[in-house]
């Protein structure tokens, strides 16, 4: 018998469910009526952001690893019908399917015996995650509203948007978080459009240099690594250093912040390079302890592995040598979450079906007339992947520092 854990990142709407069905048994042979639910880590706050759906499922009982096919599926409690729901493969047709194959898994089984399949994104029906549009739909929100939205990933270590006024540093950081360093990967054209609202009356040029004075005005440490969202050469670059920087702050006793644009892709790059690289925690741990923790983040893993030999040749022995040696109480190291022994729910369910894809090949229809569903019993406490602490993941928008009566959480 062997125990998979599936996840999802996914964009839901919310009477939406998440689901995973497949060509094993355990899975429901493609029938939808016994799909597999899955569980949010964190419900997500609002439609424009991301969630992360997961689930365990434990396959091949007596029997040895095989094989199989799987997808996920969407159900919706809205507009499917008369007095039913509607179900949406993501993908089309087999095609997309996604393959579980137990020799390539091995790499991805952590201690206890769980296989962690890599941490999916909702493939569309063109079969690609769109995962730029989604980037690009999330930043335009953040920056509309001109919020802040932040995400705590370890105790004293934060990983979200940009600034862009100066009550997100002078209240959000330094007050409401306690932030006393900050490392920013944007670019110089990044901060002179995204943060010049933090420099009100400043000229455009000036923005980075006024904005390093009011980290320092404040007593914020400020570090500035730019890196460039679209080059992956950059990003493979900056990643050893900005890694050992940031595990220099934390171990200096320092709150840090680490910031891009919107805390998607190269703020996330320096966090699950300290995870991996200096914590030493399994990548698949990582990935899922990252996307439970801020469910938007796009964790690189091509990124990731190919900065790794850099950073261990450069900034590994440094590494070793802090393991062996006792850690000042300003700084103790977050070990790696555990991963507990969750089972998602698969009593059969009795359900009155209209239309129900029930063979190998689910490319007949993405929606699926459900009439009537009865849930399997849920332990929901079981289903949540484990983490450090509470998830402290917000939206913030502080008002401006004109306004006199300034009201924090």
């Amino acid at each position: 018998m062997v125990k998979v854990r599936f996840g999802l990142v996914t964009y839901v709407d919310e009477d939406v469910t998440v689901s995973v069905v497949g060509s094993v048994k355990e899975l429901g042979q493609w029938n939808l009526a016994k799909a597999v639910p899955l569980h949010p880590a964190v419900p997500p706050e609002t439609t424009e952001e991301a969630s992360f759906w997961v689930g365990d499922v434990e396959l091949y009982k007596g029997i040895e690893p095989a094989i199989f096919q799987y997808k996920f599926v969407r159900r919706s409690t809205t507009g499917g019908g008369e007095g039913g729901d509607a179900w949406e493969w993501e993908g089309s047709g087999p095609a997309h399917n996604r393959w579980w194959i137990p020799e390539e898994e091995e790499k991805n089984m952590v201690g206890n015996g769980v296989y962690l399949t890599p941490v999916a994104a909702w493939k569309e029906p063109d079969g690609d995650p769109h995962t730029l549009e989604h980037t690009a739909s999330f930043y335009y929100t953040i920056c509309d509203s001109r919020t802040m939205h932040y995400s705590e990933v370890v105790e004293n270590l934060w990983v979200g948007s940009c600034p862009r006024i100066p009550a997100h540093i002078t209240h959000g950081m330094k007050t409401a978080l306690g932030v006393t360093a900050v490392i920013n990967l944007q670019r110089e054209e990044d901060v002179c459009a995204d943060s010049a609202g933090c420099c009100p009356g400043v000229p455009s040029t000036d923005v980075p240099d006024s904005l390093s004075q009011l980290y320092k005005d404040h007593g914020i440490s400020y570090v500035w690594i730019p890196a460039n969202d679209w080059d992956p050469r950059s990003k493979v670059g900056v990643l050893p250093a900005a890694v050992y920087k940031l595990w220099e702050l934390l171990k200096t006793g320092h709150h840090v912040y680490v910031y891009c644009n919107a805390g998607i892709i190269r703020s996330v790059l320096i966090v699950c390079g300290y995870l991996y690289y200096v914590l030493g925690w399994p990548y698949r741990v990582m990935e899922y302890h990252v996307c439970s923790q801020r469910p938007v983040a796009y964790v690189d893993q091509d990124i990731i592995l190919r900065a790794e030999k850099e950073f261990q040749d450069k900034f590994g022995s440094d590494v070793l040598a802090e393991r062996c040696t006792e850690s000042p109480r300003s700084y103790q190291p977050q070990p790696p979450p555990k991963i507990p022994a969750i089972q998602a729910p698969q009593t059969e369910q009795n359900v009155e079906v209209g239309q129900v894809v029930n063979d190998e090949d689910p490319s007949e229809d993405k929606k699926v007339e459900v009439g009537q569903v009865v849930e399997g019993e849920d332990s929901s406490e079981d289903h949540f992947v484990a983490k450090t602490k509470i998830v402290l993941r917000r939206t913030v928008d502080f008002p401006s520092e004109e306004e006199k009566d300034v009201e924090l959480e």
